[in-house]
């Protein structure tokens, strides 16, 4: 026989096993999420929300959302005692009130 027969029978032998070990686990991958429906849509969920949270601020310095530096400063005033009636002219303690949920 050829050697050319030998090396290539030698190179698919040693392709098997990474082949197989990749179909066996996608395999096993797709039964899990059969198995598991809810499990898949929020592991895509949660992996684009932690990758847009990453990046959002890797590049953006400061807050995302405009109004989230008001709740910041509010719910700061209010884990400080410091939210009276008098707090940002009455509206401050409606406003935590409303809000605090988010909070």
């Amino acid at each position: 026989m050829p050697a050319r027969f030998f090396l290539e029978s030698g190179l698919m032998r040693m392709q098997n096993p990474f082949a197989a070990a990749g179909k066996k686990s996608s395999r096993s991958a797709v039964a899990v999420m059969i198995d598991h429906p809810v499990l898949s849509p929020f592991l895509v969920a949660i992996g684009i929300r932690l990758v847009v949270a990453v990046s959002s601020s890797l590049l953006h310095a400061g807050v995302l959302v405009p109004d989230e530096g008001q709740y910041l400063t509010l719910a700061m005033a209010a884990s400080e005692g410091k939210l009276t009636s008098e707090y940002w002219s009455g509206y401050g303690q409606s406003l935590f009130a409303s809000t605090r949920t988010f909070m």
